[in-house]
Parts: C-alpha cells; sequence; structure tokens
C-alpha cells in the first residue's frame, strides 16, 4: 500500500490457480430485461428512435449492453421494439445476430465466454405485452404456433418464453391465458409460458403455468422474517427467482 509516494504497508497475497475453464454455456440460467425507452433516453436523450442516424446507434448501443452481459454470463431479454419494420410473430432484425451467436464475435467486437454462442432465451410479450391478448384460444394456438415455426427452423436450441403477465394478482386470468396455452396440441406448445407473482399461490393457483417468476426476501432472523408457504412445483414446471428486497444477515 502506497501513501503519497511512500510504501505504508505491506500485505501478503496468495492465489491459488485451479486447473480447469469455465464452459462458455452458463449453467445458472439468467432473464436479465433491457429497458427499451430507457436506454434510449439515457444515451440518446429520445425514448422511441427513428430509422436512420438515431435508429442506427440505438441498435448499436443495446447490442453492446447484450455483449457486455453475455461477457458476465448473463443472458439479457427485452420488449423486442425496434425502429426498424418487424414481421408478425418474428424477431425484430437486431435479434438475429443475438440468436445466431455471430453478435458475440471478434468481428462485431466481442471477446469472453460464450463466443459464437446464441442467445438462449427469448422472450415474447415482456410484462404482458403479446399482441393476441383478448383473441380467444385459437389465437393463442395460431401465434404461438407461428413463433416456434421461425424458432425450430432457425434456432431450435433457444428456450422460448411467453410472458403471459407481470405480478398480476388476477391469478384465474393468467390460468385462463397459461389452459389456452397448455391445450395447444401443436408445435406452439413447445414455447413456455410464464408469468411472475408469489410462487406459493401460483403454484396452487395456475396449475397450467410452465414456469413462474418469484422472488424472495432474507431476513436477519426468525422474527422479523416474513411467514411464507411452503411450494412444490411439479416435474412439468419450473421456478426463476428474481431480485427483491433483502435483509442483511446479522
Amino acid at each position: 500500500m502506497i501513501e503519497g509516494d511512500f510504501p505504508a504497508r505491506r500485505i501478503p497475497v496468495q492465489l491459488d490457480v485451479l486447473d480447469f475453464d469455465l464452459p462458455d454455456e452458463a449453467t445458472a440460467k439468467t432473464m436479465m430485461v433491457s429497458s427499451y425507452s430507457t436506454v434510449n433516453t439515457r444515451y440518446l436523450g429520445i425514448p422511441f428512435p427513428n430509422q436512420g442516424p438515431q435508429g442506427e446507434a440505438s441498435k448499436l448501443i443495446r447490442d453492446r449492453h447484450f455483449q457486455v452481459a453475455r461477457r458476465h454470463r448473463i443472458s439479457m431479454i427485452d420488449s423486442l421494439a425496434s425502429p426498424d419494420p418487424t414481421p408478425a410473430n418474428r424477431p425484430p432484425p437486431e435479434w438475429l445476430p443475438r440468436l445466431d451467436g455471430t453478435l458475440y464475435t471478434a468481428q462485431r467486437g466481442y471477446r469472453g465466454p460464450g463466443e459464437g454462442v446464441g442467445s438462449d432465451v427469448f422472450v415474447v410479450g415482456l410484462y404482458g405485452t403479446w399482441s393476441w391478448r383478448g383473441q380467444g384460444e385459437a389465437a393463442m394456438h395460431r401465434n404461438t404456433d407461428a413463433w416456434m415455426q421461425f424458432f425450430d427452423a432457425n434456432y431450435p436450441d433457444t428456450t422460448v418464453y411467453l410472458y403471459l403477465i407481470d405480478e398480476s394478482p388476477d391469478y384465474a386470468q393468467t390460468e385462463r391465458w397459461a389452459g389456452f396455452h397448455a391445450s395447444n396440441n401443436g408445435i406452439g406448445r413447445r414455447m413456455k409460458s410464464f408469468a411472475t407473482g408469489g410462487i406459493a399461490a401460483a403454484d396452487e393457483r395456475v396449475p397450467s403455468l410452465d414456469a413462474i417468476g418469484s422472488a424472495f426476501i432474507l431476513a436477519s432472523d426468525r422474527t422479523s422474517a416474513p411467514s411464507t408457504a411452503s411450494s412444490t412445483t411439479t416435474a412439468s414446471s419450473s421456478s426463476t427467482m428474481a431480485t427483491g428486497p433483502r435483509a442483511a444477515p446479522t
């Protein structure tokens, strides 16, 4: 340690170097949201840039965010908003290099874990913004089939979620949508239905849901911890845990 121009203290440091490399594919699956309008406002001063120089700058900035996340083995998702026209039931053009892995190559300025590996997760309808809400079961089947036709043909290893709703207390509505999705006998059933909410309540009241995203609270001791119901997910369902309020342990 240096104070001014003179050594003030020496602290011995010992490092153990382990003889292994981490795999390119992360074993802990993640979904971190990137907000289209927030990122654009922060860097460009406008939430929704048009095609042209600002639209191109927006795509470059957001691609850099995806690359930084990949460097830290985090998978990012977004709302699929784009300055470019996008066909129905297809990702925006800027998502294609993320899905096929070309965004994560030296040619695109990336070096690090997962070089050349495509994104392992993709979300349709972030926070419940899917376009066929309110159109019934047939529309659910038709649209999810169309999405999965595209992914099966182009990116079959990517896990695709339909984000039904975000933190809704209306479990009956969520179960209705999840039931529409679960009744599909076509390829759209391979898309996974997803919602956020309380894991115990969803486990009981939304049995058709494929995956639930929830949060947990850490408290310093039993007296400060809220009571929680236990929950067991079925073999066909999964859960993800989101960051939430925490009390630091003492």
